[in-house]
């Protein structure tokens, strides 16, 4: 936010009392004093540990785990587009997600991405407007149907050589391209001429 980036990204998982926080993988393990998945505890069940691990740490004791209200509240700080990418809970849940974003006052400028197609499917169903890009690994034909079907953007990895083919004809539909997580220079410059619109990168500083 303090460099001036467009949006930040940041991942979000279901507690067992329904509260949504900040973290990539399922298990705690990685980031936290404690062991197991973030979905079988509540967000007082979290606050008791730490986070105890991540670049700096030594900066900041007894860091406690973020919440999504806490994000966008960063996001609305330094004006900058929330990409919430959703990688836990049920498509029955992706209402309480809208909850928070409405409350926060940030659809207008919250973009959500998401793996899971029925999630995105459900996310869709609730809401027609607000933005949302489907992810995934490699393009086909099939996941460029879906797209259409659920009038989402794209998000897609910039490894796999097929889905280049795939880029003229979803700038021809309209669709918005975005690609994870770029880290090496020369390919943006790729990505930029081939005319993808955003980049997610983990290189936060100029």
């Amino acid at each position: 936010g303090k460099a001036g980036f467009y949006a930040a990204e940041f991942d979000i998982q279901p507690t067992a009392d329904g509260k949504w926080v900040l973290m990539h993988n399922d298990e705690i393990d990685k980031m936290m004093d404690g062991e197991g998945e973030v979905k079988n505890f509540t967000y007082a069940q979290l606050l008791e540990m730490n986070i105890d691990a991540g670049k700096g740490i030594e900066n900041y004791p007894d860091l406690k785990i973020s919440t999504l209200e806490e994000a966008l509240d960063i996001c609305i700080e330094y004006s900058m587009r929330p990409m919430i990418e959703v990688k836990g809970g049920e498509p029955e849940d992706m209402q309480s997600v809208l909850d928070v974003i409405n409350a926060k006052g940030v659809k207008d400028t919250a973009i959500i991405i998401d793996f899971n197609s029925d999630r995105v499917s459900a996310m869709r169903a609730l809401d027609a407007d607000i933005e949302i890009w489907f992810l995934m690994n490699k393009l086909t034909d099939e996941i460029m149907e879906f797209v259409r079907e659920n009038n989402t953007g794209i998000g897609f990895n910039f490894g796999i050589p097929q889905n280049y083919f795939y880029i003229n004809q979803a700038k021809e539909e309209g669709i918005t391209l975005g690609s994870w997580t770029v880290d090496i220079p020369f390919i943006v410059d790729i990505l930029n001429a081939a005319g993808v619109d955003s980049i997610t990168t983990n290189k936060i500083t100029p």
